[in-house]
């Protein structure tokens, strides 16, 4: 919706050039590309916990991404923000821990949305009866693939020791 009105402004013919100059610096950067600091700080959670979401494949980085300097996409961003206002931990404590779980897995199909599509299509075609045979080595590639996720994402974060550098 913002992004209709930004462009709104800037073809309305009305309007002066300071105006269309402002509401195009705001059309860029809702698509610049967001730092750690920045996501961490959007999300509400630290530059660690970023990190480790990124590892464990709940947050995409964005193709200009370097190891010096991550960045990571705006949309998808904004989209495990979207899942994390969402998320309500009420109830007993098994049902707040069914919420964390669902959460986690909201989280990583917002981050692949292309696997999300792909699952879907595989599900549509299990329920129709289109079944392929899979090989035992992508089962086991696709287990060992599962078995990471889940070892970074219950990994306790490092405890800084001695003086930053």
């Amino acid at each position: 919706m913002r992004l209709a009105q930004l462009l709104d402004v800037i073809d309305h013919a009305a309007v002066t050039a300071e105006v269309r100059r402002r509401a195009s610096a705001e059309v860029r950067a809702l698509y610049r590309p967001m730092s750690t600091d920045e996501v961490a700080q959007e999300l509400g959670i630290t530059k660690p916990t970023v990190l480790k979401w990124m590892r464990a494949g709940l947050l995409r980085e964005a193709t200009a991404s370097k190891d010096t300097g991550r960045l990571f996409d705006r949309d998808q961003v904004m989209g495990a923000k979207a899942v994390l206002l969402d998320t309500k931990l009420e109830g007993t404590v098994k049902q707040r821990a069914a919420a964390l779980a669902d959460c986690r897995e909201r989280l990583g199909w917002s981050a692949a949305p292309e696997a999300l599509r792909t699952f879907r299509v595989s599900l549509a075609q299990a329920r129709a009866g289109e079944t392929t045979p899979v090989s035992a080595e992508d089962l086991r590639h696709g287990r060992q693939l599962r078995t990471a996720r889940l070892a970074l994402a219950s990994a306790p974060e490092r405890k800084r020791v001695g003086p930053r550098s």
